[in-house]
């Protein structure tokens, strides 16, 4: 059997693996929850090609910059968006 027909037999066996449900945060909505945090820089790595995103917090009086870094933007903006949300419930 080849692969192709092993596929189309688990498929037709299992419909609900037919359906595939994505939930994608628009880069606009990622943004707009990133400077709900702090400041937003976002720079771009010449020997990688990886977007660095910072947001500048300020927790406890401290200015505190929460990072991420990926090749997709939205991905490295998440990331930074995570850092931060830890840093706030610190």
């Amino acid at each position: 059997m080849s692969l192709i027909s092993a596929v189309k037999e688990i498929r037709s066996k299992t419909p609900e693996l037919n359906t595939i449900v994505v939930s994608r945060v628009s880069l606009d909505e990622l943004w707009y929850k990133a400077e709900q945090l702090g400041s937003v820089e976002v720079d771009k790595s010449w020997s990688n090609g990886d977007y660095i995103v910072s947001i500048m917090l300020s927790v406890r009086g401290s200015r505190i910059y929460a990072r991420g870094e990926d090749r997709v933007i939205t991905e490295a903006l998440e990331k930074a968006i995570q850092e931060a949300l830890r840093f706030k419930g610190a």
